[in-house]
């Protein structure tokens, strides 16, 4: 019997970052996975060449479930690919990650889990086990249950490793064994792209990643004076605020307005005294920020970032089984929601890793 596990939050906010690769991408013949890029001022998706080779420009979904171009910069000589994105906002959610020590880690681990990103939004996580390993270039991996499959969708698809970057899975053979690129190799292509580019193409090798919406909430406000500012949001996507404390005595109030100019948040705040709340859309579509001067004058700066997706909280990737683990970042009015294929009079126990944060959560088991 299959059953949804259910997570929601009531209070608090618990933040464990998932990741796995940033686009789904479909062609006329083929589909694949790709993870993006930020240098500088623009975004750039690396994906294996043969997903996208007969196409020029290609358009790609991300884990927010819009839709971008990109158009083919280079095809390495292995089967990777670096696309140019048309709108730099597709980079806007992407992670800042460490560097991995790769070869530190296969001395230690053999196991791993491939995150591949699904149609809708989703990501399907496949365990698997690191067979063959070449210093250089390469990793061999196997699914680590006999029933999972490796399919050739999921090239593009992103491998870690003890929760660290391990390589992006380039092609997958009819003995189900995948080969992964490695990510000191990814590396290194990249970094010898950009410095041979083109004196137009050159970027700074300087990563600068960011997780802000399109931008942030700064300016004056006084007694009584009234500000909106409208952000597109997304039901079951909680957005992070962050208030940054400043030298002026003043009041104010911050609302969040649904589209139906209902209001969904209200906290009273001063410019001395910063808070961090995080925000869960009740509903997808537009949203109004809106400030209110209650006394005094001055000056406030809101910073805006996306906490969570829905589409990892919840969708047809979030299947789990026995030994799994679940983790993720949850908000209030947030669901998160697991399939788990049960079985009659056989018991499972869950355990609740305690965690530094102050929240309460409701967790409920529904049958199907």
């Amino acid at each position: 019997m299959k059953y949804c596990l259910i997570l929601a939050v009531l209070f608090l906010p618990l933040l464990n970052s998932t990741h796995a690769s940033d686009a789904f991408i479909k062609t006329g013949s083929s589909t694949g996975q790709g993870f993006l890029l930020k240098r500088a001022e623009d975004c750039y998706l690396i994906t294996p060449s043969h997903v996208v080779e007969a196409i020029e420009n290609i358009q790609f979904m991300t884990a927010d479930r819009k839709y971008h171009n990109a158009v083919i910069k280079n095809h390495f000589d292995t089967d990777m690919a670096i696309l140019k994105v048309e709108n730099t906002k597709a980079c806007h959610l992407k992670q800042p990650e460490a560097k991995t020590r790769l070869s530190s880690l296969l001395k230690i681990y053999r196991d791993g889990v491939l995150k591949s990103r699904l149609s809708d939004g989703s990501i399907l996580q496949t365990k698997v086990t690191i067979k063959g390993i070449d210093e250089t270039e390469y990793l061999q991996i196997r699914p680590s249950k006999e029933k999972d499959i490796l399919k050739q969708g999921y090239s593009g698809s992103v491998l870690y490793i003890a929760d660290q970057t391990a390589g992006m899975l380039l092609e997958v053979d009819t003995e189900n064994t995948g080969i992964v690129y490695r990510v000191d190799a990814i590396s290194d292509k990249i970094s010898a792209y950009f410095d041979d580019s083109t004196s137009e193409e050159k970027i700074s090798q300087a990563e600068n990643p960011s997780t802000q919406l399109p931008s942030n909430i700064s300016g004056q406000i006084t007694k009584n004076q009234i500000l909106g500012f409208k952000y597109s949001l997304e039901e079951n996507s909680p957005i992070k605020l962050t208030m940054k404390s400043m030298p002026d005595d003043y009041r104010a109030y911050l609302a969040i307005l649904d589209n139906d100019e209902k209001q969904q948040f209200l906290r009273k705040f001063t410019g001395s005294q910063g808070f961090e709340y995080v925000f869960t859309p009740l509903s997808s579509g537009p949203h109004t920020l809106q400030l209110k001067g209650a006394s005094g004058f001055g000056k406030f700066d809101i910073a805006l970032s996306q906490y969570a997706l829905d589409a990892e909280l919840r969708g047809a990737g979030n299947v789990v089984d026995t030994g799994d683990r679940m983790t993720g970042a949850l908000a209030p009015k947030s669901i998160a929601e697991y399939k788990y294929a049960a079985q009659e009079n056989s018991p499972i126990k869950l355990t609740m890793k305690s965690m530094p944060d102050d929240y309460r959560a409701y967790l409920a088991i529904l049958d199907n």
